[in-house]
């Protein structure tokens, strides 16, 4: 994850958003570890089946 976001940086980019559901506390503390802080905002993700060809 740090090393995406690494190359992400050097490409320009400035914000970077990440998501977990409130149960894994494990992964909001790696987050936060790297520099991440809550924004008590709640994402959803929604995945389509691709129906075309």
């Amino acid at each position: 994850m740090a090393g995406s976001l690494l190359k992400a940086r050097s490409h320009g980019v400035k914000r970077a958003i990440l998501f977990t559901s409130h149960d894994k506390q494990a992964a909001q503390a790696v987050y936060r570890g790297i520099g991440f802080v809550p924004t008590g905002e709640e994402y959803g993700l929604v995945l389509f089946e691709n129906t075309q060809g």
